[in-house]
């Protein structure tokens, strides 16, 4: 059961994603769609991760990692 919730909490969670994107008009929102299409039962497939980087790339440019010590990530936790 948990498995399964969780399946659906990350295929909702990446949509949101791609919807976000589609309203800055970036074409990395396709990818999202698609990875949303490939997702396995309890993301087998890390297809969270990968919808991750390239959200916030998109978003933030390709320097950009969660890891980084700045005002973005500041503002983002």
């Amino acid at each position: 059961m948990k498995d399964a919730v969780w399946t659906e909490i990350v295929k909702e969670k990446i949509r949101k994603q791609a919807e976000y994107l589609e309203r800055c008009h970036l074409r990395e929102a396709d990818m999202l769609w698609q990875y949303v299409d490939e997702i396995k039962f309890a993301d087998e497939s890390n297809r969270e991760g990968h919808a991750a980087k390239v959200y916030f790339n998109a978003l933030f440019g390709k320097d950009f990692a969660r890891t980084n010590e700045d005002s973005i990530n500041a503002a983002l936790n």
